[in-house]
Formats: structure tokens, sequence, C-alpha cells
């Protein structure tokens, strides 16, 4: 769950600790919550604790990369949003994950999210012609979800293979 630990919304965050232990061992799926959350606020204290860093000579500016930035996030090991629906006829991302989701497929419904069900789920990851090679991971994806059975796809095993640059201690190896 991210989101700061302070501040507004505290009935929500009150029922939510059982979930992650009752959820734990599934694997196929991330729902991630963010409460309290904003996207710039987050970039923001990445980027303070970046220039702190730099500061003390932890690390020289010229040598910041991407994953240094990335690890200073709120929820670092998150990986990226493969896709981002937003409800309730809204046609923006309102500051929601900056980082995580500035690939990730976009899906605008006008249901309200508590009058979702798993056909909108359907709709939101079946391709569309005008949706292209974005979704063609799903297309890859012989068994795809089904109305009946919702089975999905590895959809981490359809894509290339990302090469780690970093050395043992995280930090960007020079290419």
């Amino acid at each position: 769950m991210g989101g700061q630990p302070r501040g507004p919304g505290r009935g929500p965050r009150r029922r939510t600790p059982a979930r992650p232990a009752r959820t734990r061992r599934q694997t196929r799926l991330a729902l991630t919550l963010c409460l309290n959350y904003g996207g710039r606020a987050e970039l923001t204290r990445a980027a303070r604790a970046l220039a702190h860093r730099a500061a003390t000579g932890q690390i020289h500016p010229a040598r910041i990369h991407e994953a240094d930035l990335a690890a200073q996030l709120s929820l670092p090991d998150l990986p990226d949003v493969d896709l981002l629906w937003r409800t309730g006829g809204e046609h923006r991302v309102s500051n929601f994950l900056p980082w995580h989701a500035a690939y990730a497929e976009l899906h605008f419904t006008d249901a309200l999210w508590p009058d979702t069900d798993r056909r909108d789920l359907w709709q939101a990851v079946t391709p569309t012609p005008a949706a292209g090679a974005a979704t063609a991971a799903l297309r890859a994806c012989p068994s795809g979800p089904g109305p009946t059975h919702p089975q999905r796809c590895d959809r981490a095993a359809s894509r290339p293979p990302v090469r780690d640059t970093r050395d043992p201690r995280g930090r960007q190896r020079p290419s």
C-alpha cells in the first residue's frame, strides 16, 4: 500500500492491514491501493532524497540514473503499471503513480468503481484495433481472459527480458 501514514482517510486504513496477510500467496495480479497519495509529492520527496545524497557526497550528480530515483520512491519495488483503469467518467490520470504508470495502457469508463464487475475487467483487458501494438502481450496470450473462466496469461513472460545494468550495490553501471 502506498501513500503517507498521516493525514485524512484513517477509516479505510484501519480496515486494510488484514488484506495483505490474506492475499500474500496470490501472485498472479497486483492490486495497489494508494491512500493519501500524491504522485508529484512522491517525486518531490525522491528528488529531495537524491539531492541530499549528492550534497553529502554519497552520490555524484552526474552519475544519477533512473534507478537511483526509483529507489527513493515510496514503493521502490512496485512493478510498472500495465493497465491504469479510471472509473467515474474522468479522462485523466489525476497525479496517480506518474513514475510507475509512465507506459501503462489507459482505460476510462463511465461506471463508478463500486458498480464495476468482471465484464468491465474483460472489456478493459480485451485488445481493440485502436490499441495497436500496445496490447500485443494480450493478443499473444492464447488462453486469454474469458467471461466465464477469467484465466490470465503471464504477461511478464511475453515481454523481452530487461537487462539489469546495475552493480551489486544497486548503482547504475556505465554503459
